[in-house]
């Protein structure tokens, strides 16, 4: 059997002679090689039963399964493949809520307005987000919605996720073994990379590494996703709008672009009988960004007070010519992954490794947006970071966390009329220590140390810039 998967043909008019192979090429891989498991896509894998280290649903984008994660982070390391239970059932339903509220300090806060009347100031308490979850599983088929209230930013109240899931059964050659296929509509979790699809519910750090938020500045998009794994095999692929739902997005969480942004991941999950759960992941990415063009303008005269004395001079008048109406063109963005993640439960407490590096371009959509247009060159992004957390029995939680991020690896720097190529990049180690001694209440508190070269000297040459941070988080269910 053959599986062709379709990608939308090149758009953008900067790069019409170029051809998206490596992205497609990586998408059809995945469907390629995940298409066995998805066809025999167990609905939970057997050997991935222990509670103590499995994956489960109840983050911010963990959505295959509805059973109660402890907050002991339990998907630091796969949502493993499933979803609602494929054999029929009678009603349920479940209602579930939380918050996380945050003290936070800046090196960068003053008492000043931005240039768009917005606070300098980055101090104070902070509602991150304040979440009600619920439930329907009927059978085969799910619903889930999920609605947020936070401050971070500006006061809002937003939907975070709300989408219908389908499962088909299916059934191996003896008819013992239940198997199925799980396709979800709605707005829903993007299947790329660990921190993407991990929830903020399960994360001890305040925040996620900088690359990621930039590369994703949502956690959600509306598309169709499917879903399945056989074995120690997981896949995840899906078709989105491309604009991941935030408070600020760009375009207000509309596509200005027909096409659809491709997104894929498969995944080999490994189990032990010593309490160890580990994974390999890797992801695809191939979309169409959109750079907006501009209306026509008329002829206008401007005056230029040269000497500033407040009065019209000879010579003060200045002529400015209109310019032809541009239009809007699109561009191609992609990006490729690989994740790996470890947890091992042992008498002393629990250890858990976790890693994740990605190389883009122009994807940026959170931090340098990505206008290859306006830029007259691509842009390309490398983001990766790797963590170690610790959960002693007692309640003790510790953790270590060092991520960097480039946004434009050509990135060039005006300086005394001459340009310079400058290291863009930014790196951050964040130290936490916390405690958790039951599974509703956890408290952290943590420091950001941040190194790159934004700032400025008095001479006007590149120093790094004084943006370290500090937070001190309650975390609480109901």
């Amino acid at each position: 059997m053959t599986t062709t998967l379709t990608s939308p043909p090149p758009l953008g008019t900067c790069h019409s002679d170029r051809r998206p192979v490596l992205a497609r090429a990586a998408l059809g891989c995945l469907v390629l090689l995940a298409w066995p498991s998805a066809v025999l896509g167990g609905v939970e894998d057997r050997e991935a039963q222990a509670p103590s280290v499995e994956t489960t649903d109840n983050g911010d984008t963990t959505d295959n399964n509805d059973a109660v994660a402890a907050p002991l982070e339990q998907s630091p390391v796969e949502v493993i493949g499933g979803g609602p239970p494929a054999t029929p059932s009678p009603l349920r339903w479940s209602l579930s809520a939380w918050l996380q509220s945050t003290y936070r300090l800046s090196r960068l806060s003053e008492n000043e307005l931005l240039p768009d009347g917005r606070p300098r100031n980055q101090d104070g308490f902070f509602l991150d987000r304040a979440q009600i979850d619920g439930r329907v599983v009927h059978g085969p088929t799910a619903m889930r919605a999920a609605i947020e209230l936070t401050t971070l930013g500006s006061v809002a109240v937003v939907p975070r996720r709300a989408y219908a899931t389908y499962s088909l059964v299916l059934l191996d050659e003896d008819d013992r073994d239940e198997l199925g296929i799980h396709v979800s509509v709605g707005q829903q979790s993007i299947p790329f990379g660990l921190e993407v699809r991990r929830g903020h519910r399960e994360r001890w750090f305040a925040d996620r590494s900088l690359g990621s938020s930039a590369l994703f500045p949502g956690l959600t998009d509306v598309g169709i996703r499917a879903h399945g794994g056989a074995g120690p095999f997981r896949v995840e692929l899906g078709a989105f709008q491309g604009e991941p739902v935030t408070v600020s997005s760009q375009w207000r969480g509309r596509s200005p672009t027909r096409t659809a942004e491709l997104v894929g991941r498969t995944a080999f999950v490994i189990v032990d009988s010593h309490g160890t759960l580990a994974t390999l992941g890797l992801s695809a990415l191939h979309g169409t960004g959109f750079h907006p063009g501009r209306p026509a303008s008329a002829d206008a005269v401007g005056w230029l007070d040269f000497n500033e004395n407040g009065v019209l001079d000879a010579g003060e008048l200045i002529g400015v010519p209109g310019r032809a109406a541009q239009a809007s063109q699109t561009f191609e963005r992609w990006a490729f992954g690989g994740d790996f993640a470890a947890v091992h439960d042992s008498p002393y407490g629990r250890f858990a490794l976790e890693g994740e590096v990605t190389i883009a371009q122009n994807l940026d959509r959170g931090l340098l947006i990505s206008d290859p247009v306006a830029a007259g060159i691509d842009l390309r992004q490398l983001s990766w970071f790797a963590a170690a957390r610790y959960h002693a029995p007692g309640g003790l939680l510790g953790g270590v966390r060092y991520d960097y991020y480039n946004p434009h690896g050509d990135f060039l720097d005006d300086r005394r009329g001459a340009r310079f190529r400058t290291d863009a990049a930014q790196r951050t180690t964040t130290l936490l220590v916390g405690w958790s001694a039951n599974p509703s209440l956890r408290v952290t508190a943590e420091v950001s140390l941040t190194r790159d070269l934004l700032g400025r000297d008095v001479r006007g040459e590149p120093r790094d810039l004084d943006n370290n941070q500090g937070a001190l988080r309650l975390h609480a269910e109901f």
